[in-house]
Order: structure tokens, then sequence, then C-alpha cells
């Protein structure tokens, strides 16, 4: 594991509220699509694991996305995560309307994203993630890149930082 500077992790202690993009962070961006039109993704069971410490921390989560994805829907749905999408508003409304609902402060949000429509997230929350294989320009705005790229593991690697960070496990 990559060593993190001293701001991010002072700034890892004090996440009360995790917001994901989907696409590209918890898979690897490609989808798969069946002849009757129905389209399925590929998720890492191991961020299963990072995730369930995350709610055992207290920390809130919430995956943010511009529209209704089904295989989306139900993937937050059995990993028991808040799924916020809406058309008609872009991901930095919805992320803004999440931090009022939650009485979150943004220097207290992470968000992670992988293109160029998650920057404003990224340039407004108080820690920004990228993973490996993300966009230039989210790396460019990210205060730490993941080692893993989307889908192979990222999650969970970023939830292990902070349960870390926290108090928790050792880095080894």
């Amino acid at each position: 594991m990559q060593k993190l500077s001293f701001k991010v992790s002072e700034k890892l202690k004090y996440i009360r509220l995790i917001a994901f993009d989907f696409d590209g962070v918890f898979t690897n961006g490609l989808f798969m699509l069946s002849q009757d039109g129905t389209e399925s993704i590929i998720c890492n069971r191991r961020d299963s694991w990072g995730l369930n410490e995350m709610k055992r921390l207290g920390i809130k989560m919430v995956v943010i996305n511009k529209g209704l994805d089904p295989a989306v829907s139900k993937r937050c749905q059995k990993l028991k995560l808040e799924y916020k999408y809406d058309a008609t508003k872009d991901k930095l409304s919805i992320l803004k309307d999440v931090l009022v609902r939650e009485q979150v402060k943004p220097e207290s949000v992470l968000y992670v994203g992988d293109d160029t429509i998650d920057l404003p997230c990224l340039k407004y929350a108080g820690l920004a993630v990228t993973v490996a294989d993300g966009a230039s320009e989210c790396k460019k705005a990210a205060d730490y890149i993941t080692e893993k790229n989307g889908g192979q593991g990222a999650v969970r690697e970023l939830c292990e930082l902070i349960v870390v960070a926290k108090g928790g496990l050792s880095r080894t």
C-alpha cells in the first residue's frame, strides 16, 4: 500500500459520509448486454467487507447516479446502500441534498468518482478519491488515488484506510 500523506490521514479520521459513483468504482465500467436487452454488471464481493466496516463505524454511505439503473439499484439493495438518482439534477445537487438531510458538512464527506461527471462532487467534498484507472482529470482533482482499479477492490482498499485512520486495523 502507498504511504498516505498526513493531510489525507487526518481527513480520513473525520469522515462521516461517503458518497460513491457506482460505474467505474464498484465496477470496471463494463456491462454485459443480453439478447433481450438486460444489462448485467460485475462487482467485487470483497468490497462488501469494507462497506460493513463503514456501517459498523457509523459512517453513512450513499451511491449517487444521474439516472435510474436497474442493475445498480439491485446491487445497492443487496449491499444495503442508499441509492440516490435524479435525471433532472446534476450529481452535485443530489450530493448537497443528501448533506442537508443528513446534517453533514462538506469537509466531513469523502466522494469517490472515476469520470469527468464526478469532478464537481470531487471538488466539493472534503476528501476526493478516484480509482487507479480513473480519468486523468479526476486524478488531478483527487486527494487520494487508489492502487486498485474500479471493480477490482478499490472500495475495500479505501474502507480499509478509513478503518486504520479511525484506529482499527494496522496497515501492513
